[in-house]
């Protein structure tokens, strides 16, 4: 009973909600049927606290059925089941004027109301002018409408009949092209590099050809389109110097996308400024905590109310690299209740110890971290780096920190092997920049070539701050 489906349905009804399906039942159900509507009325007063147990049917029964078994429960919450769906069907209708709008169209064919048909046709067109739609949808949406407006068959606009197939293939080239577009940049994302996938580039409709289409001038895209175009180029080709032309086009169309596609869209340029930052170019750290901060004012980090932990000590460490860190600050005090809460202390005390890192105060740091346990995994890899950066600058327990470290690097199989890899780089490089701290003429020259030249690794900006410091003392 707990976990049967439409106990699980019910849980996630808000109150408003489940009254309203109560109105629905009375709809939806003949005046004589009560047994649906008993049952509602019994769910309705443990709603959303659910804790029945399967001796609960029998209870059930006894109050509700009285002369009956737990067959006509089972058969009551089967019936229940499939009005419940209908509810939430109906929930989403109504919030989708588009679906509604398309359904209308249908109506109004069927029952062949056809002067109602193409005014509501070309009124549509003509708000959706006005009022853009968002998101890549929104050019799908366009070709339908497009699609029943031509094929209806009463439809004679001589002067158009001839370029019916011309204008639907080009509505269906915009949508094909964005879409295909932006999935090829998720999985770049998140899986293969793109010069590198061959499923893109032999596909019925290679990438190249993709974006060669949303790059013709010629044929006055949407930016939308060409955004996304934009970005696959520079993905494919790996030239990321292109970043001030697309954070341009980004912030001037970025309302002609929805909240998801926005999110993808900052973790795209996210990707090019961190590439770019990794290859040394200063002002990438600008560009990147530009992106966060904007991320935080828009509200992407948050997915059901929450925020990830990782975007989380993401955000906090570039913040506080490219030394904002009032802004850190106001930003881990505003948003920590946002972390799931098994998680939420440890977070906290992580992120205070990066900014307390960052203003130098290194007591501060072995004191906030002292009561961490370091359960979460990457929490511990983290702590201990800063740990490591700590114990650099106060001169104590540097070596024994070097190699627990390592051997914890080494011990644990949850990390994956490219962030293992990262803090094994940062751990070399920090412990040759401290044996540089007392050696007579150090070769800092070629130390700084190999920190610069290394893109797998983390803290980098601080590793070069420490090695320019090592630097100014030998002027």
């Amino acid at each position: 009973m707990q976990n049967s489906k439409l106990i699980v349905f019910l849980r996630t009804l808000s109150d408003a909600e489940m009254k309203d399906l109560g109105k629905y039942i009375e709809y939806k159900t003949a005046s004589y049927a009560t047994d649906i509507k008993n049952l509602y009325q019994y769910l309705k007063k443990h709603h959303p606290n659910y804790t029945f147990t399967e001796e609960s049917k029998s209870e059930i029964v006894k109050k509700i059925f009285p002369k009956e078994n737990l067959r006509k429960l089972e058969n009551v919450m089967t019936r229940f089941n499939r009005i419940l769906e209908d509810f939430l069907i109906q929930k989403e209708f109504e919030e989708s004027k588009i679906e509604k709008d398309f359904f209308l169209l249908q109506a109004l064919k069927k029952r062949k109301l056809n002067d109602y048909f193409f005014r509501k046709t070309e009124q549509l067109e003509n708000d959706w002018q006005k009022q853009k739609v968002e998101g890549l949808e929104d050019l799908h949406n366009l070709y339908k409408l497009k699609k029943i407006h031509f094929m209806h068959p009463n439809y004679n606009d001589i002067k158009k009949i001839a370029n019916i197939s011309k204008t639907l293939s080009y509505h269906l080239d915009e949508y094909y092209s964005a879409t295909k577009l932006y999935w090829t940049l998720n999985n770049y994302i998140n899986s293969s590099h793109l010069n590198n996938d061959e499923s893109a580039k032999n596909s019925i409709y290679s990438i190249q050809n993709t974006i060669a289409y949303a790059l013709n001038a010629d044929l006055k895209h949407p930016p939308s389109i060409t955004l996304l175009g934009e970005i696959t180029q520079a993905f494919y080709t790996q030239n990321f110097a292109v970043y001030p032309k697309l954070k341009e086009i980004f912030y001037k169309h970025i309302d002609d996308f929805n909240k998801y596609e926005q999110t993808d869209l900052v973790d795209y340029l996210t990707n090019i400024c961190y590439t770019n930052y990794k290859l040394g170019k200063k002002e990438a750290l600008k560009d990147l905590f530009e992106l966060k901060r904007f991320s935080v004012e828009q509200g992407f980090l948050l997915e059901d109310g929450y925020i990830s932990n990782f975007s989380f000590q993401n955000i906090v460490n570039i913040a506080c690299t490219a030394q904002e860190l009032d802004w850190a600050e106001k930003f881990v005090k505003k948003y920590a209740s946002f972390i799931e809460a098994e998680k939420r202390q440890d977070n906290d005390r992580l992120c205070k110890a990066i900014i307390y890192l960052h203003r130098k105060k290194h007591e501060e740091v072995l004191e906030i971290l002292a009561p961490l346990r370091f359960q979460n995994v990457y929490y511990g890899v983290q702590a201990r780096a800063l740990l490591l950066q700590t114990y650099y600058q106060l001169d104590q327990s540097f070596d024994n920190l070097v190699n627990n470290f390592k051997v914890f690097l080494y011990r644990d199989v949850k990390l994956a092997e490219t962030l293992k890899k990262s803090f094994k780089n940062f751990i070399k490089f920090t412990n040759k920049l401290y044996k540089a701290k007392t050696t007579y003429k150090a070769d800092l020259t070629s130390l700084e070539k190999n920190i610069n030249s290394c893109t797998q690794i983390v803290y980098k900006s601080w590793l070069l701050e420490k090695l320019e410091e090592l630097q100014n003392k030998l002027l």
